[in-house]
C-alpha cells in the first residue's frame, strides 16, 4: 500500500475529537492547551530511573510518547532525573534514537509534557545552550503496581504452604 501525501491526509474527514488518530493525522492542539497542565507532577529529589520506567511502563502513554520518555530516561539517569541545556537532545537526534519522524518526536514531548511525564523550565530572557533543560517526574495521579513479595514470587504465586 503507497504511503499517503500530506495532501490526502489533509484531505482525509476527521472526528472532532481525533480520538484514536495517529498524532501525524490529528491537528496539534494550541500551545496554551499543551502547556497547561491538570496533573501535578510528583517532584522527588531522589531519582529512581526504575521507578520512572515502572510507572511508564504501565501508563496508559500512547507507544511514541512513551518511547520517547524511555530514551529520555536514558539521558537523564547519571542526573537525578534532569537533562541540563547544553545535554538536552534535539529533536533530530530524539528521531534518530527512537525511529520516529522529527514531528512525532516533539509532538511526544508535548505530550509528555502536558500529562506530567517532564518539566521544561523556560528561562526568561536568552534562550539557554541546546534548549531548556528537562526535568523528568511521575504525574500524581500515577498508580504503580504493588511488587511481589519474595513468597509470592516463585512458583506462580501459589501458596503451597497453605491447607
Amino acid at each position: 500500500m503507497p504511503r499517503p501525501t500530506p495532501r490526502i491526509l489533509a484531505a482525509r474527514p476527521t472526528r472532532p475529537d481525533h480520538t484514536g488518530l495517529p498524532a501525524s493525522v490529528a491537528p496539534a492542539p494550541p500551545i496554551r492547551e499543551v502547556l497547561r497542565t491538570d496533573r501535578p507532577a510528583v517532584l522527588d529529589e531522589r531519582w529512581d530511573r526504575g521507578r520512572y520506567e515502572m510507572a511508564l511502563r504501565y501508563s496508559e502513554l500512547a507507544p511514541p510518547p512513551r518511547l520517547l520518555a524511555f530514551v529520555l530516561s536514558h539521558y537523564a539517569a547519571r542526573s537525578r532525573g534532569t537533562i541540563p541545556g547544553p545535554d538536552v537532545p534535539g529533536t533530530y537526534r530524539l528521531a534518530k534514537a527512537t525511529g520516529l519522524s522529527e514531528s512525532s518526536a516533539r509532538n511526544s514531548l508535548l505530550v509528555l509534557e502536558r500529562e506530567g511525564w517532564l518539566s521544561r523550565s523556560r528561562p526568561e530572557g536568552k534562550p539557554a545552550v541546546g534548549g531548556p533543560p528537562i526535568r523528568l517526574t511521575i504525574p500524581a495521579d500515577t498508580h504503580l503496581p504493588r511488587r511481589p513479595r519474595q513468597q509470592d514470587s516463585h512458583a506462580g504465586g501459589h501458596d503451597h504452604h497453605a491447607p
